[in-house]
């Protein structure tokens, strides 16, 4: 059940990438939904360098907020899960 729900997870990341970033045309900042994940990646793969500091000192030295590490974190392995079919598109 585990396995479907990351898979889930994984196939609406996907989808959500594959959008046209109205927001970005706007000059609005971006969101969650409005980062590849390859960048999601990087900045959970920069996070762990960064793991002596508290998350908000962290998000600010990535540029992003705190709320929005604590997205990354929170669906960090739907991001993983995903990463071979992006690499796979590539």
């Amino acid at each position: 059940m585990q396995e479907f729900i990351v898979a889930a997870q994984a196939a609406f990341l996907l989808q959500s990438q594959c959008l046209v970033c109205f927001s970005l045309h706007y000059g609005m900042k971006k969101t969650m939904n409005d980062r590849t994940i390859a960048e999601k990646l990087e900045l959970l793969d920069s996070y762990k360098t960064l793991s002596h500091f508290s998350q908000r000192e962290a998000a600010e030295r990535l540029g992003i907020t705190r709320g929005f590490l604590q997205g990354l974190l929170k669906n960090e392995a739907a991001i993983r899960a995903a990463q071979p079919f992006v690499k796979g598109q590539a």
